[in-house]
């Protein structure tokens, strides 16, 4: 519904149709995990279960990999915002305030990190050998 409610907003631009769907879909997801956890005093790892079904989590864990490998290529102040963000769950906003830099800096930093890894990630050979 919100993708329907901001198409207006869609800038080609800035990202493709499929990236900034799935930034939506972030955004609510993060969202609703910060409710939970507030309401219920709980760690986020703890709302997020994970089934262990053998070869899924190898599955998972090669992903994993392949995700911090590329983004150990990125540059660090490209990786550190990319890395709080996604995997700390931290706003835009938290993250120019732990890192003392404008919210623009970081917004910046953020969209040329994930279109570094875009790039990384549309060419599956290139992931071993890219700088």
């Amino acid at each position: 519904m919100q993708v329907w409610n901001q198409a207006a907003k869609f800038d080609p631009a800035r990202s493709s149709p499929d990236v900034w769907v799935l930034m939506i879909a972030r955004s609510r997801a993060v969202d609703r995990l910060r409710k939970r956890q507030h309401a219920a005093s709980t760690k986020l790892t703890d709302l997020i279960p994970i089934e262990d079904t053998g070869s899924g989590e190898l599955e998972r864990q090669e992903d994993a990999g392949r995700v911090h490998a590329a983004l150990g290529h990125l540059p660090p102040e490209q990786r550190e915002p990319i890395f709080l963000a996604f995997f700390h769950g931290l706003t835009h906003d938290q993250i120019a305030r732990q890192l003392t830099i404008p919210l623009g800096t970081v917004k910046t930093r953020i969209r040329l990190g994930m279109n570094r890894l875009r790039e990384r990630f549309s060419d599956p050979l290139s992931l071993g050998n890219h700088t």
